[in-house]
């Protein structure tokens, strides 16, 4: 009659399979039914990629982890730096890149104890905190000593993606996959601009460290109680319509050094019509905190922190029918060197839009 997961907020769940490290996870969800409950047990669960069926819930007990990195070995010293051969894996390459972050758009990172390392364009390029990946020779470069440190690569794209509706995410850490930019370690889309799914729930979720987007929802989506930190590009996305983003943190993104004008930092929600972000913490992104772009409609932000982001506190461009009112934004901008020209990083910016609303809102100390 299955049973109920220690640690979970509700009690009332009852699960249906549980899955143990080293189970596939992919198995499980094609041998069972649409609205099948599965309990993601404690422990790393190594490179799953996972599809689910409608209805499909999968709930985390404390200390699940899914990691789409695996362990790099067979460091030697290599002249000035380290390296080791061997290394087959292959990059997808998308997005658009700062000048001084070439590799921005190259989808496996490197970490050294759980810190992602600046992918660089050469050898000569290398040091302390880089690394390079000769593709084309199977060699991977190092510009530290990793001799007694865990040294992992990402290499699996996805957590969990796909066109399923009805979708349930709850307690689990995903961290370190290989995400294309623009899409996302948790995508209830099966890729850009195809299939998606409605109706997805992301509820205490953490991603952090993926290479692309953290968390990202469609129709009648929702993420609350999550936190996306840490990641290449974006912490969170979403398109589509009726859309909740509620009482999440969402900080220190865009490692990879993806244009901060082309889509990097906090957020961005593009063609989306009657988006709520509401009570979120908004912070140390590199790039704008909050975003609203692209045809957006009926876009609601209110009761935000949003701070102490390179670019913008929030951002409204070429949308609709925004309304801005009670968030608290400051410290945004202060390291742009664009923030003293014309409208830059200013704390609360609105540009290419009709009838917007921002009233009581909290503006102090932002570049412009």
């Amino acid at each position: 009659d299955g049973w109920v997961a220690a640690g979970r907020a509700d009690p009332g769940i009852i699960f249906d399979v549980a899955i143990l490290p080293g189970d596939d996870i992919q198995a499980a969800v094609d041998s069972n039914p649409p609205g099948t409950t599965f309990l993601i047990r404690t422990g790393t669960h190594r490179n799953q990629r996972v599809r689910p069926q409608d209805g499909q819930v999968f709930v985390g007990e404390p200390g699940a982890l899914l990691t789409g990195a695996e362990p790099v070995a067979g460091w030697g010293p290599d002249g000035d730096w380290w390296s080791t051969g061997g290394q087959t894996r292959n990059a997808r390459i998308s997005g658009h890149c700062e000048a001084d972050t070439p590799r921005c758009n190259h989808t496996n990172d490197l970490f050294v104890d759980d810190v992602t390392f600046r992918h660089v364009g050469s050898i000569a390029d290398l040091g302390p905190g880089r690394w390079f990946f000769d593709y084309d020779a199977d060699r991977i470069y190092l510009g530290e000593d990793p001799t007694g440190r865990l040294v992992e690569m990402s290499v699996t794209e996805q957590a969990f993606f796909g066109d399923a509706d009805d979708v349930r995410i709850f307690d689990l850490v995903v961290e370190k996959y290989a995400v294309p930019a623009q899409r996302a370690a948790v995508d209830s889309r099966l890729g850009v601009g195809t299939g998606h799914g409605q109706d997805w729930i992301v509820d205490n979720v953490e991603v952090r460290l993926s290479h692309g987007v953290g968390i990202n929802v469609t129709d009648r989506g929702i993420i609350r109680n999550s936190s996306s930190h840490h990641n290449g590009q974006l912490g969170v996305s979403a398109q589509g319509f009726d859309v909740l983003i509620e009482n999440n943190e969402i900080a220190f993104n865009n490692l990879a050094g993806f244009w901060h004008d082309w889509e990097a930092g906090g957020t961005k929600f593009a063609s989306i019509d009657n988006v709520i972000v509401r009570g979120n913490y908004v912070h140390h992104n590199v790039g704008m905190g909050l975003w609203v772009d692209v045809h957006a409609r009926n876009s609601l932000l209110e009761h935000n922190r949003s701070e102490y982001n390179y670019r913008s506190g929030i951002s409204v461009e070429k949308s609709y029918g925004t309304v801005v009112r009670y968030n608290h934004v400051e410290g945004n901008g202060l390291d742009d060197p664009r923030g003293e020209m014309w409208m830059w990083s200013a704390g609360i910016l609105i540009y290419v839009t009709t009838d917007a609303e921002v009233y009581g809102n909290t503006v102090v100390n932002n570049a412009n």
